[in-house]
């Protein structure tokens, strides 16, 4: 038969598991809202990656595009440059040079050297005074 003391037993037993219960139930729902709240943030994390990858994909496009712009631009130049006349000056502001009817006189003046659009000085032979002698003559 049962005791007085082994229902209390049970009894006590019984509260403790109902307690443990309890305590478990709680930090299930405690630990389902931080998944939940984690699987939030993941989500925010995913949508935020999406956003730099569309960002960085108009970045590169905006750079291409910006480099064809470039090789456009050199290649005009490169065919302004291989299209003008011999008689122009600089690529910039290029007009060709007037020459007068008259035959001007020489004379023995120092001219600045001509420049490139850079403003790189030109270097242009000066001519031999005398063109025959292939050789150089010492004495």
């Amino acid at each position: 038969m049962l005791t007085l003391d082994q229902v209390r037993s049970l009894e006590d037993r019984v509260g403790r598991a109902v307690s443990t219960i309890d305590r478990l139930a709680a930090e299930n729902a405690a630990l389902r809202g931080d998944l939940e709240r984690g699987r939030e943030r993941e989500r925010e994390l995913e949508r935020t990656v999406e956003e730099f990858r569309r960002d960085q994909e108009r970045i590169e496009e905006g750079i291409v595009s910006a480099l064809r712009k470039l090789d456009a631009l050199e290649d005009a130049a490169i065919r302004e440059r291989s299209e003008r006349p011999a008689g122009l000056v600089n690529a910039g502001a290029a007009a060709p040079l007037a020459r007068s009817a008259e035959p001007e006189p020489e004379t023995e003046s120092v001219a600045a050297p001509a420049s490139d659009a850079r403003g790189v000085a030109i270097e242009h032979p000066a001519p031999s005074p005398d063109p025959e002698p292939s050789e150089l003559e010492i004495f």
